[in-house]
């Protein structure tokens, strides 16, 4: 399946700023650390997730995913080379039938075994995608279709049923495999791949109910027979991946309306969702609500971010864009514990150390670093979590498709201080370079650098919430979110995006928004406690200097007189530990 816009080769892209130190703070705390590797390794074949049904064994392949994708935007071969080494010492683990589990004999095909089982797929896939040596992506492939082969012998139509693998939210879990057998269809052209794929997506995705003709009943996602949505949307990336290997327009359109349903009841405003915990749950509307709980798992957040991309590049649509934007300045660089801090684990209820990405993103009066998702220990006592092992995901992704190609030419979908190495349509290379400090600013200069004399095609998205755009001073009308250039090498273009600070109201509540990142109070930045039910009118706004990370400040002052400080959500937050630690987005404003 041809898809619109694709990806740049890899290396092809660097960046500055934030998103540089977001995309090294991952790679040097997490991805590079041998150590850790090995611990996820040495889960498989221990039966260490036997005693409670665990999910270590998601832990590997789900990083990994993280890791290549990382990989692909930086071209780090300290990188590369200690992603080889994991994977073929995950391999010295499989077993002489194919089988790569941390469950044993006797207990598999039940609990989080076939979702671990996902992972390791996904894990090979996407290392197998980037790997340099042809003798190696051989060796890959074949443990690959050995350890698919031995599911296959075991699940399916007259042995057992995929609906019967696992206790758990109505088998969803374990019918997310779709997308990994359906990819796997892709790399080798077996027929057996694609009708194990065919086998679990006929059966709707869980023992409870058909997912698929829930969402054509018009139920919404909280109304589905189960509603854990970071598995739901995982099985939604399979039908995704049966569309591109059929082209029938049908599954598409499931996709689609399943994002739809998503967009119109789930979506909180800072790009994540579920209110209850990581559940669909009417987020939406129920997203001004306190919650004494932890809301919009990261976990949902990179999955979220993860299906968008993948529609954006087949349809070329750019509200897929848009969303990845709000979902990536919002709720998942909210999340990157750049100190490290400590974290509170309910399941042990004490504070233990920290990961690279706290698990929730709180909304109403609340406080980040509650909870670690996905908490399990490992063998040599240290402790892990699904949120912390996804991340890297995201923050590797959004660079990625910041300056894609269509048929036509160049397509720059996200503004990023930084350049561009672009093989065109043509054959021909051309750098774009951008010199932009936005989000903070609205002004983006675009520089044309390369040999040819050709018209370049250049398109630039225009984020729906840009009003008064101009280019080179002038105004400009977008025609499906992109407004369509023709430029030359030594040509500047600059862009400017106008960004006034918005009010949204929702149930007597109400947020600010500047651009694309969502404004929030903080009492640690106030340095004082704050009743945030307390109600204001406010009668204006005046700009401040940014701090540390920041991308926007600016101070509110009301109709009584007091000033409410407002900042950039992502950096809102961060010092947890203290007492000074609850923040909101939605405030009491009359």
């Amino acid at each position: 399946m041809k898809k619109t816009f694709n990806y740049l080769e890899i290396g092809k892209s660097k960046y500055n700023k934030f998103l540089k130190k977001s995309v090294d703070f991952v790679s040097e705390i997490q991805l590079k650390d041998r150590v850790l590797w090995e611990k996820f390794v040495n889960a498989f074949g221990s039966e260490i997730d036997d005693t409670e049904n665990g999910w270590r064994g998601e832990y590997w392949g789900k990083m990994m995913r993280g890791a290549c994708l990382t990989y692909a935007y930086t071209a780090d071969e300290e990188l590369y080379e200690v992603l080889e080494n994991a994977v073929f010492t995950l391999l010295e683990k499989q077993e002489v039938d194919g089988r790569i589990s941390t469950y044993s004999r006797g207990n598999e095909f039940n609990g989080w075994d076939m979702w671990c089982r996902k992972y390791v797929m996904v894990g090979l896939e996407y290392f197998y995608r980037i790997c340099k040596e042809e003798g190696k992506k051989e060796r890959i492939l074949s443990a690959l279709k050995a350890h698919a082969d031995y599911i296959i012998a075991h699940v399916g139509e007259d042995k057992i049923p995929i609906t019967k693998t696992s206790h758990i939210y109505g088998c969803l879990n374990s019918c997310s495999i779709l997308d990994a057998f359906l990819q796997l269809y892709l790399m080798t052209g077996e027929e057996r791949y694609k009708t194990f794929g065919k086998y679990v997506l006929d059966l709707g995705g869980t023992g409870e109910g058909n997912l698929v003709e829930s969402l054509k009943k018009g139920l919404k996602p909280s109304e589905f027979p189960v509603t854990k949505a970071y598995e739901m949307m995982s099985f939604f990336e399979g039908i995704l991946t049966y569309y591109e290997i059929t082209g029938e327009e049908q599954y598409l359109k499931i996709v689609i309306d399943f994002f739809d349903l998503i967009e119109r009841y789930e979506l909180a405003i800072v790009g994540g969702m579920g209110y209850e915990h990581e559940f669909f749950s009417d987020t939406k509307q129920r997203q001004t609500e306190y919650s004494s709980g932890p809301m919009l798992e990261t976990c949902v957040t990179v999955t979220w971010m993860r299906i968008l991309s993948r529609l954006l590049c087949l349809t070329g649509n750019s509200k897929y864009a848009d969303h990845i934007e709000i979902s990536a300045y919002n709720a998942l660089y909210g999340a990157l514990n750049f100190d490290m801090l400590d974290q509170f684990c309910y399941e042990k209820k004490c504070i233990v150390s920290g990961l690279p990405f706290d698990s929730y993103s709180p909304l109403v009066s609340y406080y980040r670093g509650d909870r670690i998702g996905g908490y399990k220990e490992l063998a040599d006592g240290t402790h892990y979590g699904c949120c912390a092992c996804i991340g890297a995901a995201a923050v590797a992704l959004f660079p990625l498709g910041a300056i894609m190609t269509d048929q036509d030419g160049i397509v720059v979908n996200y503004y990023m201080d930084g350049e561009a190495n672009v093989n065109l349509p043509s054959g021909e290379n051309v750098v774009l370079e951008t010199v932009t400090e936005y989000p903070v600013d609205s002004k983006i200069l675009i520089k044309i650098k390369g040999e040819t004399s050709k018209n370049i095609s250049l398109k630039l998205r225009i984020p729906a919430w840009s009003k008064n755009m101009t280019i080179n001073g002038e105004a400009c009308v977008a025609e499906n979110g992109y407004v369509a250039l023709k430029v030359k090498v030594g040509q500047e273009i600059l862009l400017n995006l106008p960004m006034e600070i918005e009010s949204v109201k929702l149930n007597g509540k109400t947020a600010f928004t500047r651009g694309p990142i969502v404004l929030a109070r903080d009492e640690q930045k106030e340095n004082r406690k704050i009743d945030f039910e307390t109600a204001e009118t406010i009668v204006g706004f005046k700009t401040l200097p940014t701090q540390k990370d920041e991308y926007f400040r600016c101070e509110a002052e009301t109709e009584s007189g007091n000033k409410w400080l407002l900042s950039d959500y992502k950096s809102c937050g961060k010092q947890w530990t203290g007492n000074l630690n609850l923040i909101s987005v939605w405030l009491n404003v009359k």
